[in-house]
């Protein structure tokens, strides 16, 4: 099995000083660099998690909940009373009322609604007497349900599942285009610099060739018609490899946009 890989340079700007540290990526290294932080590997992560909460909150929507809620109330006011013999007074009030409420409730997906047990424990403080009573509601036991609309909980325990079976089907389908396509852009990458070091040496040829070929023109040894024609080649192959570098830049700019890589990079 052959093992191509690409030479990252990641190029790190400093006040005073400018440092280059160079990587060697692998295929299978580039396709796990883009599962994990891609744009759309990271979007499709976000997803999914959210459509597992989803998932968990609705899960636990079948399970019994319990519930405490207190309240307290302070009133200091002048009300009016009517007294027995018909006349209105003003009386001061001053009291304090705390209350608890604690609750057990289980939905049932069968028929819709909710069985709840209750308890609760109520303590009424009147200032102005310096008495207090309590007010007790040992068990409440009872049934909510709406009389009217569908079936929630049944629905979704039909939708919910298929929902995030979806997500997960979705999210996996996704990682794997990714790594698809980190491998497509992997591959032009390194096409890329194979053709620009081809270009190189091919214009490195040319201009050796050039070189000569001016120094012998000078010396008469060749025709004027060979010379130009070594001219035309020289600038044909300058042309390529200039043509190979705008290619190779375009890949690593690819590859770097894909695989969420936001330092300057190059291949």
């Amino acid at each position: 099995m052959k093992r191509f890989s690409v030479i990252l340079l990641f190029g790190f700007s400093f006040a005073l000083l400018a440092a280059q540290d160079t990587i060697r990526l692998t295929l299978q290294e580039a396709v796990a660099l883009a599962r994990t932080q891609s744009p759309q590997a990271v979007a499709a992560r976000h997803q999914y998690k959210a459509a597992y909460w989803n998932w968990r909150s609705f899960k636990a929507e079948y399970l019994p909940s319990l519930t405490l809620n207190t309240s307290s109330a302070l009133n200091r006011s002048i009300s009016p009373v009517t007294l027995p013999d018909g006349s209105d007074s003003f009386v001061h009030r001053n009291q304090l009322l705390n209350g608890g409420t604690l609750t057990v409730n289980q939905n049932i997906p069968l028929l819709g609604g909710s069985l709840f047990v209750e308890t609760g424990l109520q303590r009424l403080d009147l200032f102005s007497d310096k008495t207090l009573s309590y007010k007790s509601t040992p068990v409440v036991i009872g049934y909510s349900q709406n009389l009217f609309g569908y079936n929630r909980l049944k629905w979704n325990k039909k939708i919910e599942p298929a929902r995030y079976s979806q997500a997960r089907k979705s999210y996996v389908e996704t990682l794997e285009l990714v790594a698809a396509q980190a491998a497509l852009k992997f591959f032009q990458l390194a096409t890329a610099q194979s053709n620009l070091y081809s270009a190189q040496v091919n214009y490195a040829t040319a201009d050796t060739l050039f070189t000569y070929a001016k120094g012998r023109y000078e010396i008469g040894t060749i025709t004027e018609n060979e010379m130009l024609q070594l001219e035309i080649n020289y600038l044909s192959e300058q042309t390529n490899r200039m043509n190979a570098r705008i290619e190779t830049d375009d890949c690593i700019q690819n590859l770097r946009s894909f695989l969420g890589i936001t330092d300057h990079v190059e291949i």
